[in-house]
């Protein structure tokens, strides 16, 4: 199996200080190339084994120059995209054939490291887990979830809590939930799950206390990756907030992605 790339190539506007934060999650040795606007008409991916694009839209330009990139290579590198808020689901019909996962913005600065080749999930067994959603059908799915990943899951509602880190479907419509964020970061790390995740409600989110947050519907995997990510560095400080800017989808789960030469 090859290793992890280590040199990805990130594609981006690194002047917007949420998609700098996107790259700062990546290796040291990642290279960047600034494209704040459409994507360069020739891009040389010889060297690449991994590339990652942001965009704020999905135009038919980009996706043709990205098409006349990948015929060019004589080994097609993985192509992860990160998305804006404003995609559209139309635009999706040409770019999706070109990548190998497409991601929102909002929360990939959580996952984007799953992304390269060869990272490996190890499950920690002395990691407890808890998990709270106040949808029975969510609660059921997500300790199911939890539990075939090899951890121990607490059940909702226990009074003597011993969990190290917290599952928990956020519920962002009630005007008390940064509050009892807050509360719940005192005394675990909290994974927050929030249906149509946007950059506002994850910046709200981490200044809350939040280690990690997920979008929902979630991937499992990359949810494994979070909770492995965590479970080794307890002791770290929670993730530091991009400077603010001016700048949405609740449902179950996604399948488990069948196994790739990522994770």
């Amino acid at each position: 199996m090859e290793g992890p790339d280590r040199s990805p190539l990130f594609l981006g506007d690194f002047d917007d200080p949420w998609v700098a934060a996107i790259a700062d999650a990546l290796p040291s040795t990642s290279r960047l190339m600034s494209c704040p606007g459409e994507l360069p008409d020739k891009i040389d991916l010889s060297q690449t084994r991994t590339l990652i694009i942001h965009r704020a839209h999905l135009t038919a330009r980009d996706a043709d120059r990205l098409d006349k990139g990948l015929a060019d290579c004589v080994t097609r590198p993985k192509v992860v995209i990160c998305v804006g808020p404003n995609a559209r689901y139309r635009d999706l019909e040409q770019w999706l054939p070109l990548c190998s996962a497409l991601i929102a913005e909002a929360t990939a600065r959580e996952t984007i490291a799953r992304h390269l080749a060869g990272h490996v999930v190890s499950i920690l067994p002395r990691i407890r887990v808890a998990v709270e959603s106040t949808n029975d059908a969510l609660q059921r799915t997500l300790t199911d979830a939890v539990g075939s990943m090899g951890y121990s899951v607490e059940s909702r509602g226990s009074s003597h809590s011993k969990a190290h880190l917290l599952v928990w479907d956020t519920p962002v419509l009630e005007s008390n939930w940064t509050r009892e964020l807050s509360h719940r970061a005192k005394s675990q790390r909290v994974i927050t799950l929030i249906g149509f995740a946007d950059r506002a409600q994850v910046r709200l989110a981490r200044e809350s206390g939040a280690s990690a947050c997920l979008d929902l519907p979630c991937d499992l995997d990359d949810l494994a990756f979070v909770i492995d990510r965590l479970g080794r560095s307890r002791a770290d400080a929670p993730h530091t907030v991009p400077p603010r800017l001016v700048g949405n989808r609740v449902g179950l789960i996604r399948p488990v992605a069948e196994p790739s030469d990522s994770i």
